[in-house]
C-alpha cells in the first residue's frame, strides 16, 4: 500500500490491502481511511478476491473482503463479506 499523496493505478475506486488476516495489515487500512486520507478502503483476505463492475464489489474464495469507510463523528465502518456477497462502491 502507498501512503503518499500520489495518484494510484486507477484500477478500482477504492485502497487496497491484502493479506490482511494472514499478516495483520487491516490496522494500517484502517488509520489511513480513519484519518481522511481514503474515502474507502477495502482489505483483502489471502485465497480471495473482488470483483469490481458495474458499481459493485463481488466478493469470491475462502476468506473475506472488509470494507472500510469513515464513520460519522469519526472513526471507521467496518463491514466483512464472504464469497458470494457483494456490496456498492462509487468513485
Amino acid at each position: 500500500m502507498c501512503l503518499r499523496d500520489t495518484p494510484g493505478l486507477g484500477l478500482v475506486p477504492f485502497g487496497v490491502d491484502v493479506h490482511a488476516a494472514q499478516w495483520g495489515t487491516s490496522g494500517r487500512l484502517a488509520a489511513v481511511v480513519a484519518g481522511g486520507r481514503l474515502a474507502h478502503g477495502v482489505a483483502v483476505d489471502e485465497n480471495t478476491l473482488v470483483e469490481v463492475a458495474d458499481g459493485r464489489v463481488r466478493v469470491a474464495g475462502l476468506g473475506q473482503a472488509h470494507s472500510m469507510r469513515p464513520a460519522p463523528g469519526g472513526g471507521i465502518v467496518v463491514r466483512s463479506y464472504g464469497h458470494g456477497e457483494s456490496f456498492a462502491v462509487t468513485r
